[in-house]
């Protein structure tokens, strides 16, 4: 057995090393796909106030995406590399904007990656061969809270981004993110009813107020990572001057020229063109206004000052009543 062992770990490094996974993935992408979908009809599901269902992954207490419980009790020991980036955050906040500028800026080239953030680095749901097959210097992606990361973040101490945006954009989104991704989440409710969850943290990653009080509290408490919070307003508002600043905390050195290239190749009328549309809807600022009711927009605002004193940002950054 220990000889087998050996033999079959000499194999996994041999492949990882050489990455000829990703020469081969555009044969096995589909089958990947296929197997995922398979695996689908093993997960859990949640239920809004109507009675709609929603399927879930329901992981140590908590709710997830239907990655399966088999990968989600593997993630503590994924490998971290000293160089990796980590990037975190709620669900639609900004994550795949976020990992195209980051990846440019630490690879230096003004290139959206080949396949996005889903193929590569996904913490959450790619297998560990996929992951170990990328070239350093990687950025990892997540929206796991800070403890529930691989433990090679802090050990390695890997600088960590968290993405964050007005609660009010981010549940429009992420209702219809979860609409469109119907094969996952084979969810018909309105957005009454979502809404209802989102408020109560019902929904996969938790409420959003106490995640994001839980990363204000790893920036206090946890000296093993720098921790950088990005806006999504701000790199709509001001993308070049947030470009320079994510750059210098990650320790790269960059012209301004260069984070203008970065800003416009990450355009998100860009990113729509080369990703799927599932993943890409709007982009904007306060499209909420569209969608929310006076009350539900009364219900962000109070659970806002409610639960979120001492937060690293102010009400006013988030733009909740603009």
């Amino acid at each position: 057995m220990p000889l087998l062992q050996s033999l079959k770990s000499y194999i996994y490094d041999l492949v990882t090393r050489s990455r000829v996974i990703w020469y081969l993935l555009p044969i096995f992408y589909p089958i990947i796909g296929f197997l995922f979908y398979i695996n689908l009809k093993n997960e859990d599901y949640i239920t809004d106030e109507s009675g709609t269902t929603m399927r879930v992954t329901k992981w140590n207490g908590k709710i997830y995406p239907a990655f399966g419980k088999k990968r989600l009790s593997t993630t503590k020991d994924i490998n971290i590399r000293k160089n990796d980036v980590i990037i975190s955050g709620y669900p639609k906040t900004g994550s795949h904007w976020s990992f195209e500028i980051v990846q440019m800026l630490i690879h230096k080239k003004a290139i959206l990656s080949k396949y996005g953030k889903g193929l590569e680095g996904m913490l959450d749901a790619m297998p560990d061969f996929l992951l170990d097959s990328l070239p350093s210097p990687r950025v990892m992606n997540s929206h796991f809270l800070y403890n529930d990361l691989p433990r090679g973040v802090k050990e390695k101490k890997i600088k960590i981004v968290v993405t964050i945006r007005n609660p009010k954009d981010t549940v429009v989104s992420f209702y219809h993110h979860t609409k469109n991704l119907h094969k996952v989440y084979a969810y018909d409710g309105t957005f009454e009813n979502y809404f209802k969850m989102f408020v109560k943290g019902e929904l996969d990653y938790g409420d959003y107020f106490e995640y994001y009080l839980n990363w204000n509290k790893a920036t206090k408490t946890r000296k093993d990572n720098a921790i950088f919070f990005l806006e999504f307003e701000s790199l709509k508002e001001n993308p070049v001057a947030t470009i320079i600043e994510l750059a210098d905390f990650l320790g790269v050195a960059i012209t301004k020229e260069f984070a203008e290239e970065v800003a416009n190749v990450s355009s998100f009328k860009n990113m729509q063109k080369k990703r799927s549309s599932l993943m890409f809807r709007k982009g904007v600022v306060g499209d909420w206004k569209n969608t929310l009711t006076e009350e539900q927009n009364t219900v962000v605002d109070r659970l806002w000052r409610e639960k979120m004193t001492g937060f690293k940002l102010t009400y006013s950054q988030c733009q909740l009543s603009t």
